[in-house]
């Protein structure tokens, strides 16, 4: 079963090679024979036609676009589908296919990166906007890893559009548990934690610290350290 898959695979993947390699060599034909706009234009509809008539088929409703989402629908219409498609058989008029070929798949990842960055640090403002939340709470509402999320919201503060900040839930004088959650760190904002007299640090330059888990500091037993009541 595992092998069938793998050949279905491996067939499915080299008849789209053929099929997106093929598009230069008719785009250098069809350019011969009709304006770039108009092949453009009439690529799409027939696609559109087809994707339509899928739909209808298979009975899978295309989704309703949103209000929200027609500014960026239609700035994508016009630079990546008509855009691109008007330079793409435009450029196959003024040098050859076979140029076309290793240019186009070269530099089209570096404008993806680009358009899909913008759009989540987007999409991240509009949740954000709807009140606070921490990288964890990102990354699992957006398929990212911390990581990623942590660079672009680097990119949002740089711009001014977001800020980190420590909430804190408890106020001085309370009295609290070991393991107990004191506050939240927003969007791993630096934290400075102070020891008092007679407590000696336990984590080293580095080391990661699990809430709730990580040991800090250590002192002598049945001395309370100054400024915190004993629980």
């Amino acid at each position: 079963m595992q092998h069938s898959s793998d050949r279905t695979a491996y067939l499915m993947l080299t008849g789209m090679a053929v099929c997106f390699g093929g598009t230069w060599v008719a785009g250098a034909v069809a350019v011969d024979a009709a304006p770039a706009f108009t092949i453009a234009a009439t690529r799409f509809a027939i696609a559109s036609i087809l994707l339509y008539a899928w739909a209808r088929l298979t009975n899978r409703p295309l989704s309703p676009i949103s209000r929200a989402d027609w500014p960026m629908v239609v700035g994508l219409g016009l630079t990546a589908v008509a855009g691109y498609n008007w330079l793409f058989l435009t450029g196959l008029t003024l040098a050859p296919a076979s140029d076309g070929a290793i240019i186009v798949p070269g530099l089209a990842p570096v404008f993806t990166a680009v358009i899909a960055g913008f759009a989540t640090r987007r999409a991240m403002l509009q949740r954000l906007a709807e009140g606070e939340a921490t990288v964890t709470e990102l990354a699992e509402r957006f398929p990212l890893t911390v990581q990623a999320v942590s660079k672009h919201l680097k990119v949002l503060e740089g711009a001014g559009l977001v800020a980190r900040r420590i909430v804190c839930a408890v106020a001085e004088g309370d009295v609290v548990a070991a393991g107990q959650r004191v506050g939240l760190i927003r969007f791993g904002s630096r934290c400075d934690v102070y020891l008092p007299d007679g407590y000696a640090p336990l984590v080293a330059v580095g080391q990661r610290a699990v809430a709730g888990e990580t040991v800090f500091a250590a002192g002598r037993r049945n001395q309370p350290p100054r400024g915190l009541r004993r629980s």
